[in-house]
């Protein structure tokens, strides 16, 4: 009985002691050998970090000019404060003298709203959705690969539209033509 005590007693004095829940006694990463290193980050992940000089018009009418600048539309206003303009059909965007629309598209079977540009116009229109990806940084598997730093890659993609239509993905590639 008293062996068994002496034990219990020892178990509560080093749990105490390492801190509950880690038997080695580790709790932070710093203490167990990890560190975390400040990389640079390549790219942006707007279409251009800077804020340009846009247009918007709701329902084809001419509504407002202000500094735009495309991820989700981000209009700055007089005081600098930076506000994103709504998803909607009837608004348009001219940011640069490049057209952002809204359009109904399908993705993974599921209708979704997205910004567009408009490549052709008609009953059949070709539309290219700007989007950039965060890439992380890679450290190398061994000696003769390098440092891949980390970055924002553009991935646009290609849809057509017929009509009022969701539209839907398109792959372009040389082979194809």
């Amino acid at each position: 009985m008293l062996l068994l005590l002496l034990s219990i007693s020892n178990l509560v004095v080093s749990l105490a002691i390492q801190g509950f829940g880690s038997k080695s006694g580790v709790i932070t990463p710093a203490q167990a050998g990890m560190y975390y290193k400040q990389v640079d980050i390549q790219g942006s992940p707007y279409v251009d970090e800077v804020f340009k000089k846009g247009r918007t018009l709701i329902n084809g009418n001419y509504t407002s000019d202000a500094l735009m600048r495309y991820d989700a539309i981000e209009i700055k206003n007089e005081n600098g404060v930076a506000r994103t303009l709504l998803r909607r059909n009837n608004i348009v965007a001219i940011i640069d003298g490049k057209t952002y629309i809204v359009r109904e598209y399908l993705e993974l079977g599921e209708n979704k709203m997205g910004y567009f540009n408009p490549i052709t116009e008609g009953y059949a229109r070709i539309l290219k959705r700007p989007k950039k990806i965060f890439v992380q940084a890679q450290s190398p598997n061994h000696g003769y690969n390098s440092f891949t730093y980390a970055k924002y890659e553009d991935i646009s993609t290609y849809y057509i539209q017929k009509g009022d239509e969701s539209a839907i993905e398109i792959r372009l590639s040389k082979k194809r033509f």
